[in-house]
């Protein structure tokens, strides 16, 4: 083994185990002081109906504006606000640049970091700036419920966040809703809801016992198997199979294999896994080639300083009244 490729092996080691001193140790008492704060507030169930959509890109300049331009296009939701909020993983093809023009137009909040911290802790950032975001806010402009979309996502309908919002709150003890697949992780012990499209009670994730999103290939596996050991339930919500979403797979993966980065620790992977499984749906390269052509139409190019892509989405927020938190 070369001194450089040992070098990089011993510091993968070292992020790998502060992350699980972050997970098993500081988040937990970062949560406790949280909720020690808010002790002896009345919840107001009205919170639940604002929703922040977290997003964690890496190198994915397309798809990340895919993604936001399909939310503005399809979603209908009058039911509370919502907050887009987008953590880059130090992304060098372009789509920082992209997404410090969308925030600077009040579509998205940004949270750049300087470094790759790769997808679990990603989501576990831009989490944990919702309360930064919201200590300005009432109460009831507060987020309630979290949406975990991946980049490789293409919202198709409109009633996406009402349809899950209307399941939540027919489920008190309902913690996350999610398209349930099988995972040799939790094997016998339940399905495991796919963090692409993972609605997330954020009452239940902020409680001290329940995990967060992990450094891992299945990035919610530590957050699941905490909600169903204290009790809370997990919904079967098929995003992909009922056509609410479409998710195409390995976006990233493509990306990381692309650009040749080795000291990923997913690059083996990526070799192997870059192609698009659209989830299973066997219409899924026919559909999503539909969307690509039909945003594309409608932006006409994808370039600095994305001036028709702003144009675009402000022209949809106004036609689909979408109330937007910042």
């Amino acid at each position: 083994m070369s001194k450089k490729i040992h070098k990089l092996a011993l510091k993968e080691k070292f992020r790998f185990r502060l992350d699980k001193f972050f997970v098993y140790f500081v988040d937990p008492a970062r949560k406790f002081i949280l909720n020690t704060a808010r002790r002896g507030k009345e919840h107001k169930e009205k919170t639940r109906k604002n929703i922040s959509i977290v997003i964690v890109n890496y190198n994915t300049l397309f798809l990340i504006a895919h993604l936001i331009y399909s939310i503005f296009d399809k979603i209908v939701y009058s039911e509370g606000k919502i907050r887009i909020i987008v953590v880059d993983n130090a992304s060098f093809d372009g789509s920082r640049e992209f997404l410090e023009v969308v925030e600077k137009n009040d579509f998205i909040r940004l949270i750049g970091l300087n470094n790759q911290k790769y997808h679990g802790p990603g989501l576990r950032i831009g989490i944990r700036a919702i309360e930064d975001f919201d200590r300005r806010l009432h109460e009831e402009e507060r987020t309630g419920t979290v949406l975990t979309l991946d980049t490789d996502v293409v919202v198709l309908r409109e009633d996406l966040l009402s349809s899950a919002l209307e399941r939540l709150c027919e489920n008190g003890d309902a913690a996350l809703l999610g398209e349930l697949q099988y995972n040799k992780k939790l094997g016998d012990e339940g399905g495991y809801p796919h963090p692409s499209c993972l609605f997330i009670r954020k009452e239940i994730y902020d409680l001290p016992c329940v995990r967060p999103f992990v450094r891992s290939g299945t990035p919610a596996i530590a957050l699941v198997r905490s909600v169903m050991k204290n009790g809370y339930k997990i919904l079967d919500f098929p995003a992909c199979s009922d056509g609410y979403i479409l998710h195409l797979g390995r976006g990233t993966l493509s990306k990381i294999r692309q650009f040749g980065l080795r000291d990923n620790t997913h690059y083996e992977w990526a070799l192997k896994s870059y192609e698009p499984h659209y989830h299973g749906r066997t219409d899924g390269e026919r559909t999503y080639g539909k969307e690509v052509a039909k945003f594309m139409d409608h932006i006409k190019e994808l370039k600095y300083p994305y001036d028709r892509y702003i144009e675009v989405l402000e022209t949809l927020k106004v036609r689909k009244n979408l109330t937007l938190n910042r």
